[in-house]
This record gives structure tokens, sequence and C-alpha cells, in this order.
């Protein structure tokens, strides 16, 4: 019997997609709830240090320089051929590579310490009275630096297509862990001590998924074997690309929170946290329900079949277009109104010209989610190693200058004209020409006749709901007005198109199986 899971790619795509909708709506609601008691315990300022703190942390992350998806790409073959071995020696490397980037994590994070008041526009004065600012820091750092010694282990799973068993498990982990952080903050209203449980608990968490991976796969990691020197030459060839992409996009998402706290204010800051959580959740629910399929496309493009790799894009690049689209029309009209109903202040609302900015930059990216998966599957990140950089670099410095002369807006200006100038096009190139060996014109066509759609029933939806007056039972009809117009005016674009057939096959099949 084979260690490794060998169900059909379809059928692990659904149990991971399926799981994971359910953990982030569980999710969601949580961070939610919990966030609302935050909010009414505790000063708008703590937003946002939250949000600082958790953006230089992950600018931190940039230690791990991408050699871990490196290694999860190299697991998928041995996997699929049950080596045994090979899983093992990878691991093992794994292993020990973790365990001095959480070395190289703990000796920079604390080496920042010193630097922290001076990211914090008029820290003296901003601060809550009661903040050591550097303890809390600590604390997120001694929570970063400990998920470095399990990570290993959980990436097993997900590139054995088992993702579904650990996002099961974090589902009543969560659970446990909102209990026990509400009881804290409502008992001794205190943020520090807050956090010091959410690390205790995710430790214990930690350990819990590492015995049981251990146990599940016993017969890898009873194998010591250390990986041959000329694979991990390999390895270290692939995070030299991988390297660049990872300190890209950890520039390219981890910065906002840091130029907003050190050029506009910590307040401001804690408004603008709230809208990148709720854009996080939503983004997050896209990318479990899109990239459940990860691993089966990695399992695909080491097949080596490329129609089978064509057709199975095309129908993935029209999900991800359709989806992304119904997801950003959403935000742009129910974002503010459910902010007004949520916190009923003004002051945790932004201009909706903001608002439009961040959902453009939103739907930059996850559009883009078909060529990115496709990628980073088939290993073709290494001809793309330079791109992020000039990304970042573009985006760091158009955001700090445009945020100079226009505040806020200066911050998504940056974000999207670096997109623009090099991810947008470039991606696309390099799927077209590396693995299906033609120009992406088609890919063109199809990509802006669905943007020219999207932006009518964006059009369409928005003024639909414009005038309906507020309130929670008018919310409601603005909430199915646009769950139902924008899908509708897809249907009527799109229903003659092949991708669209097949999806429509494929519910009619799992109807009747289900039945």
């Amino acid at each position: 019997m084979s260690v490794f899971n060998h169900q059909g790619r379809v059928k692990n795509s659904m149990k991971i997609s399926a799981a994971n909708l359910t953990y982030q709506i569980l999710t969601m609601i949580l961070n939610f709830a919990y966030r609302t008691i935050f909010i009414k315990v505790l000063v708008i300022e703590y937003l946002g240090l939250n949000g600082l703190f958790t953006d230089i942390l992950h600018i931190l992350s940039l230690a791990e320089l991408g050699i871990g998806s490196s290694i999860a790409f190299r697991l998928y073959k041995p996997i699929s051929n049950d080596n045994v071995v090979e899983v093992a020696q990878l691991m093992n490397f794994y292993k020990n590579v973790y365990r001095v980037i959480a070395l190289v994590v703990t000796v920079i994070g604390l080496s920042i310490m010193p630097f922290l008041p001076y990211i914090i526009k008029d820290a003296a004065n901003t601060l809550p009275q009661d903040v050591n600012l550097y303890v809390l820091y600590a604390v997120f750092l001694a929570q970063s630096v400990s998920g470095y010694f399990f990570a290993y282990k959980q990436t097993l799973l997900t590139s054995d297509q088992r993702g579904y068993v650990l996002t099961l498990f974090n589902i009543g982990s969560n659970i446990i862990k909102f209990g026990g952080q509400v009881a804290v903050l409502f008992v001794l209203k205190n943020y520090l001590f807050t956090l010091v449980f959410t690390i205790v608990w995710t430790l214990i968490a930690n350990i819990i998924i590492s015995v049981f991976v251990t146990k599940k796969y016993k017969e890898v990691f009873a194998i010591k074997e250390k990986l041959p020197k000329e694979k991990r030459a390999e390895i270290v060839k692939d995070t030299k690309a991988l390297m660049l992409h990872k300190i890209g996009s950890t520039i390219l998402t981890s910065t906002d929170s840091i130029i907003i706290s050190a050029m506009i204010g910590l307040a401001t800051n804690g408004v603008f946290s709230n809208y990148v959580m709720i854009i996080n959740v939503i983004k997050s629910v896209f990318n479990q329900v899109m990239t459940g399929a990860g691993a089966g496309f990695g399992n695909l493009c080491a097949s080596g079949d490329k129609e089978k790799i064509k057709r199975v894009f095309k129908n993935y690049h029209f999900l991800s277009l359709w989806i992304s689209g119904f997801f950003n029309i959403g935000l742009m009209c129910m974002l503010n109104p459910f902010i007004e109903i949520w916190l009923n202040d003004p002051q945790f609302l932004m201009e909706e010209g903001i608002v439009a900015l961040i959902i453009f930059s939103t739907y930059l990216v996850l559009c883009r989610t078909g060529t990115t998966t496709l990628i980073n599957a088939s290993g073709l990140f290494r001809k793309d190693k330079f791109r992020p950089l000039i990304e970042a670099g573009l985006n760091l410095v158009i955001s700090i200058v445009a945020t100079y002369f226009l505040g806020l807006y200066g911050v998504y200006i940056g974000t999207i004209a670096s997109c623009l100038l090099t991810a947008f096009w470039r991606e696309p190139l390099i799927c077209y020409k590396y693995i299906f060996e033609e120009k992406p014109t088609q890919y063109w066509k199809e990509y802006f006749v669905f943007f020219i759609v999207t932006l009518i029933a964006a059009v369409l939806t928005f003024f639909a709901i414009r005038y309906i007056p507020k309130g929670i039972g008018y919310f409601i009809l603005k909430l199915a007005i646009v769950c139902i117009l924008p899908n509708a005016i897809f249907v009527l674009a799109f229903f003659r198109k092949p991708e669209f057939k097949y999806y429509l096959k494929f519910l009619k099949r799992f109807k009747k199986q289900s039945n």
C-alpha cells in the first residue's frame, strides 16, 4: 500500500477546495467577531500597531528566500512515483534549513527593535500610554519564529494533496484560539496578554499537527538520509530565482502599512487595516478555491502532456476571471456599506476613490491566478526571476513619492502602476512561450473581453444599488442584487464558450453523483 495519496486530481481538488472554503468562511466570521470586540475594548491605535508589526514580520520572512517553495515543487515527482527515500531526504534538508532560518529571523528581528519608534509618525503622542512597544513586538516576533520549526511538515501534507486535513485541523484550532482571545480580552482588557495566549496556543496547535504528520508518514520520517550534494545544488539554484520572487512579493504586500504609519499616521493605518482584513478574507476565499488545484497542477506539469495542460489551464483561467470579477464587484459595491453597519462610526470609513483603487489593485492580482499557478507548478519562476524585484522597486518608489503628494491615494497608485508595468504582461508571455510554445494572443483577447464585461457588470451593479437607503434590511437587498446581477451578466456574455460548457457539465455530473 502506498504511503502517499493517489486519488484522482479532480477529487483531491474538490476536497481541498471544500475544506478551504469552509475554513475561510469560519475564519472570516471569527475575525470579524474578534475585531469588533477588539475595537470596542481597545483604542484604534492598537489596530495600527497590529497591522504594522504583521507587515514588519512578513518582511523578515524574506530570510526564507523561497526555499520552501523550491522544495515543495520538488516533492511532487517523488510523491507521484512513491519514492519514499527521496521525499525523506528532501524533508530532512527542509528541516535543517528552517532551523537556520528561525535563528536568522530572530537575530534580524531583535536588531530592528531600536528603530521601531522611527517608523511610527509622532510615536510619542500617538501610542497608547499603556503600550510597551518593544515587549509587544518581541511577542509578535516569538510567534513568527516558532512557526519555522513546524512548517516543513505541513508542506508534506499540502504537496501530497492532503491539505484538506490540515485545513480541518485549523478550523478546530481557530475556534479554540478565538474563544481564548475573547476571554482574555474581556477579562484583562490587555492587548499584551491576548498576544501571549495566542502564541501559546499556536505553539500547542503546531505540535499537535506535527505529531500527526510524523505518524501519518512514519516511513518517511524513519529515514534519516541526507539529500545528495547535487540535489542540494539544484535547490540552491532554484532558490536564487525564488529569492527574487520572495523579495519582490514581500515588498509589494508588506510595505503599505509601514508607509502609512510612517508618512500618514498610526490611526489611519488602523482604519486602513479594517479594509485590508476584509479584502484579505475575500482574497483568501478566492485563493483557497482556486489554488486547491495547485498540487494537481504540479502533477499535471510533471506528466509533460502539453495539450492536457493547456486545456486545464484555459478552464482554470476562465474560472479565475469569473470569480475575481464577481468578488471585486462585490467589494466595490458592499465594502463601505458593510463597514458602516459593522462599526457604525464614520471615522472608520474611507473615501470611495481610495476604495476603488484598492479594489482595482486586488483585481489585478486575482485575475492573474491562472498564470501565477501555472508558472509556480511548472518551475518557470526561474525564467522570471528579476521581474518581482523590478516590480517591487517600482512599487516602493512610486508609492512613497505619490503618498508624499497625494496621501493615501498614492499608496495604491504605486501598487497598480508597478503591476501594469511588469507582471501584468510578463506572466502570460512566459506561460505561452515556454509551456505552450506560442504567442499569448488568444489569452489577451479572452482577458480583455472578460475585463470589458466585468467593467460593464460593475457599473450596472454599482448604480443598481447606489440609491437604495441605508439599513440592515436594505443591506441584504443590496447583497442579493450584487450576488445575482454580475453573474447573470457573465452568463449572458459567456454561455457559448467551451469553458462555460465544461463547468456546466461538471456541475451536472457532480449533482448526479451526489444524488
